[in-house]
């Protein structure tokens, strides 16, 4: 039986020396050493028609603010600038873009830019428009950027030192105040200079003068009187009781 076993697979052995396998036809239609060049060039294509965009952003002072924001057309590119203010946007399309600085201390102009790679001459390349403040003319901006912040925002009003001063002066109690301060300082005086015959009358017409009812006169315009004649009224209805008595 083992003999049978092994002349069996050295059959099978031999023929499958004698029937080789049949080798694929396939070719690929380019050669693998093309495969590399083609996709550096698919890869550098976007940066042929792309420039880098540069600039710098200085404070008033010639420092260099805290690291900021810079952003191209609302925020389609954006980049943050270094320690010594410069900023980079790398291959930036051919186009027209905004450039806005946004610090949240310092206001800087906003700059129109023109991307234009296919231009010969490398001046014409980027063109810069600067515009200071929302209408304002354009002015024609050097590149690379050099931006000087305009001013400090300022978020807070600054409190007048006067202002308590001279709502304290408007109050109306403060003008009682000086009224009653005046009244009692020059009062006196005008009493000396009067004759004692116009001193005892004005005695008189104090004593006789009810103070609540002038005040009633003052502040109700004429309850005074109503008060004074609901008093004599009701005297004089007491009389008539006692007369029918």
């Amino acid at each position: 039986m083992s003999d049978i076993i092994a002349t069996s697979a050295t059959t099978r052995s031999s023929s499958n020396r004698s029937c080789p396998r049949p080798v694929s036809s396939f070719r690929p239609p380019f050669s693998t050493s093309l495969l590399l060049p083609f996709l550096l060039l698919v890869l550098t294509l976007p940066s042929i028609n792309a420039l880098p965009l540069e600039g710098r952003i200085l404070l008033v002072t010639n420092e260099a603010p805290a690291p900021t924001k810079v952003i191209l057309s609302g925020g389609m590119y954006a980049t943050l600038t270094t320690a010594d203010g410069s900023f980079r946007f790398a291959d930036v399309p051919a186009g027209t873009y905004l450039l806005d600085v946004l610090s949240p201390e310092y206001y800087f102009s906003q700059i129109k830019i023109s991307v234009r790679p296919d231009m010969e001459d490398d001046a014409g390349k980027i063109l810069c428009l600067e515009y200071k403040y929302p209408g304002a003319p354009k002015i024609k901006a050097s590149y690379p950027l050099l931006l000087h912040a305009h001013s400090e925002y300022d978020y807070f009003e600054k409190r007048d030192a006067w202002a308590s001063l001279r709502a304290q002066l408007m109050s109306p109690m403060t003008w009682m105040l000086f009224v009653s301060v005046a009244a009692a300082f020059f009062l006196p005086k005008a009493m000396d200079s009067m004759s004692e015959d116009e001193k005892k009358a004005l005695e008189e017409q104090m004593k006789t003068t009810n103070p609540t009812a002038m005040l009633q006169d003052l502040m109700g315009g004429g309850g005074g009187a109503g008060t004074g004649a609901g008093v004599g009224g009701g005297g004089s209805g007491k009389k008539k009781v006692g007369g029918g008595r």
